[in-house]
């Protein structure tokens, strides 16, 4: 039997390179979980204000996809069903008051339905609807959606619009993940789990 000494060194007494070689090691197992699920909770509750439902939703088959974020045919796509809310524009402006983006989405899908009464001669008993589905792809974006509505003719118009919603989920998770990852939040996180290493960055 013997007895070994071993010097560890905590995240701020390891050098640059090592730190680099910490960091990475932390990056590696640390997001294994499903870190996305608030962001995707709230892209919920904001599709429901605008009027749409989507497939699977309040199951674990919650029809709202996204891949990324380092490959060609990356994005977002979702799911579901779609009817026009007379009110959505001002109950996305009181809940997210300074999301421009999403105040335009609703203020497109007003004008959309505007014009469909306007030239179908139909009343607010008979608001706009449509039908959101995912064609068949190897990629998961926005360009993999479609949708069927009441009008043929404003199909193009309301895909838009739901395909820059999609865009709009894409880009708060891809924020999300690069915030996640950044060195200084990745070191804090170090930090407060009071790792150990080795004094070449590798874990003690």
């Amino acid at each position: 039997m013997r007895e070994v000494c071993k010097t560890v060194y905590n995240y701020s007494e390891l050098s640059e390179k090592a730190q680099e070689k910490a960091r990475d090691w932390y990056r590696g197992g640390a997001f294994d979980y499903e870190w996305w699920d608030y962001t995707v909770e709230e892209f919920v509750t904001i599709g429901n204000m605008l009027g749409i439902t989507f497939d699977g939703e309040g199951t674990r088959n919650l029809r709202v996809h996204f891949s990324g974020f380092w490959s060609q045919g990356d994005g977002a796509s979702f799911a579901g069903s779609w009817e026009y809310k007379a009110n959505a524009l001002c109950e996305v402006k009181r809940e997210f008051p300074h999301n421009r983006e999403l105040h335009d989405i609703a203020e497109a899908l007003h004008q959309i339905a505007v014009r469909y009464e306007q030239s179908e001669g139909c009343d607010e008993d008979y608001p706009l609807s449509a039908l959101i589905y995912i064609s068949p792809s190897r990629y998961c974006n926005e360009n993999t959606m479609r949708c069927t509505s009441d009008s043929e003719d404003l199909d193009e118009d309301l895909l838009e619009q739901f395909r820059s919603l999609a865009q709009w989920l894409y880009s708060r998770l891809e924020n999300q993940w690069e915030d996640m990852n950044s060195d200084e939040v990745v070191a804090e996180s170090i930090e407060c789990n009071e790792y150990e290493f080795n004094e070449d960055g590798t874990i003690a």
